[in-house]
């Protein structure tokens, strides 16, 4: 299968083509993020769109974060339900799963969080369909392999687990705010 992998660092990005999977990196400065995000995400769901009536983006990260990774997060859930994807998050109401799903809901989007629990207890007020899985961090390969395209936002454990288990399934992945210790 085709595949692509591109890195973006500062003002100048460089993209590559082959294999059998992908991954983007963007480690520029705050102010490119919006352009560069929107474009890696879009470019990233449309070479991985598969035959669905809607493609699912799931959009990873850590439960903590800074508040230029939150609005990072924000800003790519927007893109994502703007293009007309559906976003698929961890679906709790912290960090990078928050604020991705509270951006498509004001990107007018359809919004799924796969939940650790058995409940709603500390679910985003921004899910739409709550997926209760009481996996806890068991579910992140239902989040991996749910998504036609994964983004991750900031690192983490869970979110690095969720990453590998992706490439491992042969999923494209976009890293943002992934920081030098990701790649």
């Amino acid at each position: 299968g085709s595949s692509s992998s591109c890195t973006t660092s500062g003002s100048s990005s460089s993209c590559t083509t082959g294999g059998s999977s992908s991954s983007c990196i963007y480690r520029g400065q705050q102010q490119q993020q919006p352009y560069y995000q929107r474009q890696l995400v879009l470019a990233a769901a449309a070479a991985a769109a598969v035959a669905m009536p809607k493609t699912v983006v799931a959009v990873m990260g850590p439960d903590t974060c800074s508040e230029a990774v939150t609005t990072a997060a924000f800003d790519v859930g927007k893109a994502v339900a703007e293009a007309g994807h559906v976003l698929l998050t961890g679906g709790r109401s912290r960090g990078i799963m928050d604020a991705a799903s509270k951006g498509a809901k004001a990107g007018g989007g359809l919004t799924v969080g796969v939940l650790p629990g058995t409940d709603s207890t500390g679910m985003s007020d921004a899910v739409d369909i709550p997926i209760f899985t009481g996996m806890d961090q068991g579910r992140n390969n239902i989040n991996a392999l749910s998504g036609a395209v994964m983004v991750a936002i900031g690192i983490g454990p869970g979110t690095a687990a969720e990453v590998s288990l992706a490439l491992k399934a042969g999923k494209h992945v976009v890293l943002l705010e992934a920081g030098e210790e990701a790649v």
